[in-house]
């Protein structure tokens, strides 16, 4: 494996993605999945808080909306299949947590005035 930066190809392609959907008069909203208690160590949790400082930067270079729940399941290892990814339940979890997400709700909603936003 190379060794993974913050800055190179990751980052224009990010930054491509970014301009599509403005272009396209579409909201970009980048989800940072959890991961388990036992995968964030204090190294990681370093090098993960310097990605959440990197996503905050490029989202208010490129105007698109971060939602984080790296730490969000912390005591709950029954969600990851092992400690960086989500299991089928994880998955479904996931799923669940996006659709009650005011950020998402908000963008999906505000893209098609004709319809009505459901109550919340």
């Amino acid at each position: 494996y190379s060794p993974f930066t913050l800055n190179g190809p990751q980052t224009a392609a990010l930054a491509d993605v970014a301009r599509v959907s403005a272009v396209q008069n579409s909201q970009l909203i980048f989800v940072n999945l959890p991961l388990s208690d036992s995968y964030l160590d204090a190294d990681r949790l370093y090098y993960e808080g310097q990605f959440q400082q990197f996503l905050q930067t490029q989202s208010n270079a490129h105007g698109f909306e971060v939602v984080d729940w790296l730490r969000a399941w912390q005591g709950r290892p029954e969600l990851f299949a092992d400690p960086s990814h989500i299991n089928q339940e994880g998955a479904a979890a996931i799923a669940t947590q996006l659709a009650q997400s005011p950020t998402l709700r908000t963008a999906i909603w505000s893209g098609n005035p004709t319809q009505q936003q459901p109550a919340q």
